[in-house]
């Protein structure tokens, strides 16, 4: 009985999923969608709460419950949460799509939980697939312009690829570990980091999770992805699926043991041009989201900074970037919700110095104020004057 009580974050993820699936079966109705799964993941915020001191194995060693753990569930049931609060005006999706959405989203909310508690590398790598494979459906569900299919297939292809490369890497962990436990290999590689077998596994299992965390080289996907789909999967794409990714690599990295000095070299110099292209190629974006998600790119290499300290205070340091990751987003994209109309992209505004207003493009209409302290060219967005309008009644 211990065993399913330890199991339940997991369980209610699994209960919301299969309501949804039910409800794909009935009459389309939006209100009822977002209401019930507003309660649903108001109460799994709880039950990851109650669930947080709470400890075990699972599945013959293949899952672990701990401290650990619980507090990425608590940080992906909340990114859940607050993703589903900017639901209630699901513009960018067809109505008749919302059940299946939530559904792709709790399925995915499901296996990032479960993706946390792995320590297996067989288990962590079908909790990757699975929550890829329901983005990547869910990435394809935006009802305006014509470029879902291509993006989703562009998302699918550099996905699949990360994960072939990520799996031959974990083929060669478990040939030089003789072990698929995180456990296990924990105490046989070290000793060997010298090895270039080791080193080339090491490299390789980060890809797939580099292509979670959108970090250089594995970016591609994030501008397309983010500007053409829904702006709720946007949200979540840029808060729930980070953190599981975050939480992997530290679990990955905490393999050196302090001993991966060439790992680390490795880390370094990702991080650093993940942060030099995220940050220059944001500057010349006309498309808010892209804009967004070359932010995401630089991001990434702000977490891995903490993470290729291998050290238990850098990572604290990750876990609390995490954190701060969340709610930055989310408030970044809670903007984009809520100044878009009908869920249509946000073009970056212009300031015309000659006739002195803001050219925007899809943006719900804000009182502009004319003398305005703004920088020529594509410096500001309209997005500032919305914010103003709102918070300050200018």
């Amino acid at each position: 009985m211990r065993d399913w009580i330890i199991f339940l974050p997991e369980l209610f993820a699994m209960l919301a999923a299969g309501w949804f699936f039910l409800a794909c079966f009935a009459k389309p109705n939006a209100r009822r969608d977002y209401s019930t799964a507003l309660v649903f993941c108001a109460f799994g915020i709880a039950v990851s709460l109650a669930a947080v001191n709470m400890h075990g194995i699972l599945f013959s060693g293949t899952y672990q419950i701990n401290l650990f753990s619980q507090v990425f569930k608590i940080l992906i049931a909340a990114g859940f949460f607050l993703a589903v609060c900017l639901c209630k005006d699901l513009g960018g999706v067809d109505e008749k799509y919302h059940s299946e959405f939530y559904l792709l989203m709790a399925i995915c909310t499901l296996a990032m939980m479960m993706l946390v508690s792995c320590v297996h590398l067989l288990t962590l790598y079908i909790s990757l697939e699975v929550s890829s494979f329901s983005l990547y459906i869910l990435t394809y569900l935006q009802k305006h312009g014509d470029k879902q299919f291509q993006t989703g297939l562009k998302y699918f292809i550099i996905g699949a690829t990360s994960s072939a490369i990520m799996l031959f890497g974990f083929a060669l962990l478990y040939g030089a570990g003789h072990s698929g436990y995180l456990a296990v290999l924990s105490r046989t590689l070290p000793a060997n980091l010298s090895s270039p077998v080791v080193l080339i596994a090491f490299f390789l299992s980060f890809a797939g999770f580099f292509f979670k965390l959108s970090l250089f080289p594995f970016h591609f996907w994030a501008p397309d992805v983010y500007e053409n789909a829904p702006h709720q999967v946007s949200t979540y794409l840029a808060t729930v699926s980070k953190i599981a990714a975050i939480a992997v690599l530290i679990r990955l990295a905490a393999l050196c043991s302090g001993q991966g000095e060439k790992v680390a070299y490795f880390l370094i110099v990702l991080s650093l041009l993940s942060m030099t292209v995220g940050n220059l190629s944001a500057v010349g974006q006309n498309d808010f989201k892209r804009l967004l998600a070359f932010s995401s790119v630089a991001h990434a290499g702000y977490v891995l900074i903490g993470i290729l300290s291998l050290s238990a205070l850098g990572f604290s340091s990750a876990i609390f970037y995490a954190i701060s990751l969340l709610m930055m987003k989310f408030v970044a994209f809670m903007v984009v919700v809520y100044a878009s109309v009908d869920g249509k992209n946000i073009a970056i505004a212009i300031w015309s110095s000659t006739f002195g207003f803001l050219k925007t493009k899809n943006v719900k209409d804000v009182p502009i104020p004319s003398h305005g302290n703004y920088l020529g060219g594509r410096g500001r967005s309209c997005i500032i004057a919305f914010i103003k309008s709102k918070l300050f009644h200018i």
